[in-house]
């Protein structure tokens, strides 16, 4: 639900200044059954048809009801207004008068709402100063929108100060308390932002990224931290906060925030947990930015991150500049540096160790040089099946052999990488050459290739290259290059990127 924040704040303090009249309406402190559900939605429509920054219904001492579409009739004083806002003690129109509740049934009559501590306030909670429930002059309700529940925040009310209904930016002295209204169902103020619009913008990606990690049950209920309760900017995105259900366990460590990076139109992640503190700790999106991912579970003694154990999985999560990763020898989350953020991932990509330091062949040992002279980039480059020697003898089920180098990468899915290779063919009745890309140790492996391509046999240089998007998670990738059993390729300027 998106609120209104581009009006003027009007500063001062209610309680001095401000008379509602409401508590001198004699009406005895009865309600009858619970109060019908209603969502904090619902609450800020009924609130907002009464009128806003500029117009707004009559005040009226004694009063409750108004027209939503002329303002000049009928009236409401601010227990009538934010009781029926609140739908208590039933469901009934606006346009109905029906007094029922006074300044001093919010903070005495309790039948279905509680008093709270006001530091925590919530959307749609009321604020009263009526805490001797006597009655008087100076007597007052309003409606918490949101802001600084004890600075200068969003509200609503009825007020003979402006004499009628507005919506605008006040503060209020300690004497205010905070009331919640009970049967609250769930808040619908899931993924909405302002956006200077009665309805608002819905962020959709917020609201799947709710649902896809358990709803209210595990990411818990919105909650206000200084950047609203709605969703909101954080740097390059947006975000809403959340703390559990059970307010009992409210400590930084169950806190929670769902991201949408501005770059991602279609998705948005939950940041939760120890991750969170961490990442709030270090600058959050400002340092390195918006998460790419939900938490998942990978394993990482290859990449060095610590002495887990190979069957162990710890959790990870992918972010705009660094991945997150659990480090079980330091006993926390730490950051670390895609291999492939900035250039080249390959080692020994143009052979100029003068070796084969990094490359591997497969399936088995076969023949293989490396020589100085004539390469595309630099001194050397690597040949298959150098000199003319006899190709290797096929076993069962080989149809071709291949160079590849494995590097560790932290792949997300929707990230793009680009392999690139010079070949030269020495083999008089041409080449035929296939450059794949794989996604490894996640399951399943992703495999990419240009498939086989033709290379003349005109002793020239010739670029093949592909350029692939991926689909999951992978802890590691492949630069392969296969050639067929009996030719002489030669390769050179090897090249894998994240593009």
């Amino acid at each position: 639900m998106k609120r209104r924040r581009d009006f003027n704040p009007l500063r001062r303090l209610a309680s001095v200044i401000l008379l509602c009249l409401g508590g001198m309406i004699a009406l005895p402190l009865v309600a009858a059954a619970d109060c019908t559900p209603i969502t904090v939605e619902q609450m800020f429509d009924i609130a907002e048809s009464g009128g806003g920054l500029y117009e707004g219904a009559p005040y009226l001492l004694g009063g409750n009801a108004w027209n939503p579409w002329n303002h000049s009739v009928m009236g409401t004083d601010c227990a009538g207004y934010v009781g029926k806002a609140w739908q208590v003690y039933r469901p009934i129109e606006v346009s109905v008068q029906d007094y029922n509740i006074n300044t001093a049934g919010f903070y005495c009559g309790l039948d279905c709402w509680s008093r709270v501590d006001r530091a925590g306030a919530q959307q749609g909670d009321a604020f009263t100063n009526d805490t001797g429930c006597i009655g008087g002059s100076s007597v007052h309700v309003i409606l918490y929108g949101w802001g600084p529940p004890l600075g200068t925040f969003a509200l609503y009310e009825a007020t003979s100060l402006f004499a009628r209904v507005i919506h605008r930016s006040a503060e209020f002295d300690e004497s205010y308390v905070a009331v919640r209204r009970g049967s609250l169902q769930d808040p619908g103020i899931i993924g909405r932002r302002p956006n200077g619009t009665h309805t608002g913008e819905v962020r959709q990606p917020i609201i799947d990224a709710y649902n896809r990690n358990g709803g209210n049950g595990n990411v818990g209920k919105v909650y206000y931290n200084g950047g609203g309760f709605l969703a909101h900017d954080w740097g390059n995105g947006n975000a809403q906060d959340f703390i559990p259900l059970d307010e009992n366990s409210h400590s930084g460590l169950w806190q929670g925030v769902i991201m949408q990076p501005n770059s991602r139109s279609d998705m948005a992640y939950w940041v939760h947990g120890r991750i969170r503190e961490v990442y709030s700790g270090i600058g959050g999106p400002g340092t390195y930015g918006y998460p790419l991912s939900d938490e998942f579970y990978t394993t990482p003694v290859s990449l060095g991150q610590g002495s887990c154990g190979w069957d162990t999985f710890v959790p990870t999560m992918d972010f705009e500049q660094k991945y997150a990763r659990y480090n079980c020898a330091a006993g926390d989350w730490q950051f670390f540096n895609y291999p492939s953020a900035y250039g080249e991932m390959l080692q020994n990509r143009s052979f100029e160790t003068g070796t084969f330091l990094y490359w591997h062949r497969f399936p088995r040992p076969f023949n293989a040089a490396i020589y100085a002279g004539g390469a595309y980039d630099g001194t050397y480059f690597l040949a298959f099946n150098s000199g003319g020697a006899t190709p290797p003898i096929p076993q069962p089920g080989e149809t071709a052999i291949s160079w590849y180098q494995d590097v560790p990468e932290a792949v997300v899915p929707g990230q793009n990488y680009t392999a690139r290779v010079w070949v030269r063919c020495r083999t008089s009745t041409g080449c035929s050459v296939n450059l794949a890309v794989w996604g490894l140790n996640q399951s399943p492996n992703e495999n990419f290739s240009t498939g086989w391509r033709p290379v003349a046999a005109d002793g020239l240089w010739h670029e093949v290259s592909i350029r692939q998007s991926f689909s999951g998670r992978h802890d590691s990738l492949r630069f392969e290059l296969y050639s067929g059993l009996s030719t002489e390729v030669d390769i050179d300027f090897t090249s894998l990127t994240r593009s």
